[in-house]
């Protein structure tokens, strides 16, 4: 629920991983697009994609090729996006905080779903109230512990403490909580990403095994953090860990996704950590099928196994409800109506199976 098709090798390493659909949260619209129709068609290998058009605002980090500035733009560009076939538009950093709501009114006019980053300017609070459907990465979730501009003069290591000393069952996070349960706000967190962050090279290497199944174009992408930070920023992630929990715990949906990290594996890494965050196996799981399936509106269609709906499945060997460890153990897919070996799949992205 959170990835970047921009690699064509991506495809056969989400699938070797069990991975029959992913929602692909920023790329360039014509390139996704393009390879969306292209597996659509069959003609391809990988899974299938939701597309969520990316759109950013003005200045020296915007991101993308696709902008609204000004409110004149809006229409026009969410035309081009449902167009498109773009389920959702993804709000980026740099989009003029008081375009939010406008730009939300107009997405759910043309039945289009609003998520992203919380823009500069704005906390998360107000990005929910101006009309968010869901939330990309925790990090976003402790926004409110700071004043209006307060962090951007902090050093980073008094912005780090502020989050690792936080109370998650305390105001403001607490109100957070709240918020996300009262409008069933959705939340990809991406904890897996963060967590390669937030620890040491060392530490990686032995929370996510994956990481030494890579290619060697795709080695020593996730050095971590360092040795004098790697406290602070474990403290860091244990709070992420927490907030997630808490949101779970709210009734809040989460959804498993991963910003790419390692690809394939870190949606594994992904499941592990939800129930390290008191999730039970079976809701790690269902993080990863029938919640997005329903806040998606493709509940119909895939999510469970029932007579009727597509045969996307993963076999296991394993039992992933007895220790959700298994859910690594992939040992068929099925997708688009052809059982494929992981294997063969991990070959062709050029992973060690």
């Amino acid at each position: 629920m959170h990835a970047h098709v921009q690699q064509v090798e991506q495809g056969a390493a989400y699938l070797a991983a069990g991975v029959t659909t992913v929602r692909d949260l920023g790329n360039i619209l014509e390139f996704v697009t393009g390879i969306r129709d292209t597996l659509d068609a069959g003609k391809g290998l990988g899974p299938r994609i939701l597309v969520s058009g990316i759109v950013d605002g003005d200045g020296p980090r915007a991101l993308g090729t696709v902008r609204i500035k000004q409110r004149e733009d809006i229409a026009p560009v969410l035309d081009r996006l449902k167009r498109a076939g773009c389920l959702e538009v993804k709000l980026y950093s740099s989009v003029a905080p008081s375009l939010v709501r406008p730009i939300a009114e107009a997405a759910h006019r043309r039945g289009m779903r609003v998520v992203g980053h919380v823009p500069e300017g704005m906390s998360v609070l107000e990005a929910i109230a101006a009309g968010y459907d869901g939330v990309s990465h925790v990090q976003f979730l402790f926004d409110p512990l700071f004043a209006p501009g307060e962090a951007g003069k902090m050093s980073r290591e008094a912005r780090a403490r502020r989050i690792a000393d936080a109370d998650v069952a305390a105001p403001p996070l607490a109100q957070v909580v709240r918020a996300f349960a009262a409008k069933k706000v959705m939340l990809d967190d991406t904890l897996a990403l963060y967590e390669l962050m937030n620890h040491t090279a060392e530490e990686n290497a032995r929370r996510e095994p994956g990481l030494a199944k890579l290619p060697r174009e795709l080695r020593g992408l996730f050095d971590g953090s360092s040795p004098a930070q790697a406290e602070l920023d474990g403290a860091i992630f244990s709070k992420y860990l927490a907030i997630v929990g808490a949101l779970h715990r709210a009734g809040v949906p989460i959804v498993a996704g991963t910003d790419i990290s390692v690809p394939g594996h870190s949606l594994h890494r992904e499941l592990e950590l939800y129930v390290q965050a008191g999730f039970s196996p079976m809701a790690a799981i269902q993080a990863a099928t029938s919640v997005p399936a329903r806040v998606m509106g493709l509940q119909a269609q895939v999510g469970t196994v029932e007579p009727g709906k597509r045969a996307d499945l993963v076999l296991v060997a394993g039992d992933p409800i007895a220790d959700i460890r298994n859910i690594r153990k992939v040992t068929t897919v099925v997708a688009r109506g052809r059982m494929y070996d992981p294997a063969a799949l991990w070959r062709i992205a050029e992973f060690t199976p």
